[in-house]
């Protein structure tokens, strides 16, 4: 996680919000990977279809979006 290309990418004003929500993402899907994989009875394998289920929509959904910071001068 980068703050400083998150303020670049939302700005000023959004970029700390969306730092924050991923700041406390990470621990969440931790407590909830946790209760998947120990009280489902199948927790192993409804872990490995709701991960490959966000896989696919994450994939789908960076073909829609556009980012439109040029990255082509911070790269050297």
């Amino acid at each position: 996680m980068f703050p400083a290309i998150t303020s670049q990418i939302f700005g000023i004003r959004y970029g700390p919000q969306i730092y924050g929500i991923l700041f406390y993402a990470f621990p969440i899907s931790n407590v909830i990977q946790y209760f998947l994989s120990n009280y489902l009875k199948e927790g192993y394998y409804a872990s490995f279809v709701i991960s490959g289920a966000m896989s696919i929509f994450s994939m789908l959904l960076v073909k829609r979006i556009e980012l439109k910071y040029d990255w082509s001068e911070r790269i050297r």
